[in-house]
């Protein structure tokens, strides 16, 4: 379990240090680019299973009835935004939302003559 004094010396607003004092991660001067690379900090998996089904039935040799229902996120998992990369935030590194809505139905019919 960690105290509020052990997490004060290891951040500040300035940089992220680990336990051993290693320097992770600095903000740069005012002006100044930063050196730390693409894709160092990144974001939950996104896993997500999509479905369709369609019934078409045929009214006469020219016109045919479509019934469709397209289901987005079927298994209902969580969908998790991208963490705070602020350095000077206080949620630094933290996912407060989620990316999108959880399952979602769209209905859907179409006459094709």
């Amino acid at each position: 379990m960690t105290t509020v004094n052990t997490l004060n010396t290891v951040y500040n607003n300035k940089a992220i240090y680990d336990a051993n004092g290693n320097l992770l991660l600095a903000n740069p001067d005012p002006g100044k680019v930063g050196n730390l690379g693409l894709g160092v900090i990144r974001g939950p998996r996104r896993f997500e299973l999509d479905a369709n089904l369609v019934k078409r039935v045929r009214v006469d040799e020219k016109r045919t009835l479509e019934f469709r229902a397209d289901i987005v996120n079927i298994l209902n998992h969580p969908i998790f935004a991208n963490p705070d990369t602020n350095i000077n935030s206080a949620t630094f590194g933290l996912i407060s939302a989620t990316a999108a809505d959880g399952r979602r139905f769209t209905l859907g019919a179409r006459v094709n003559f």
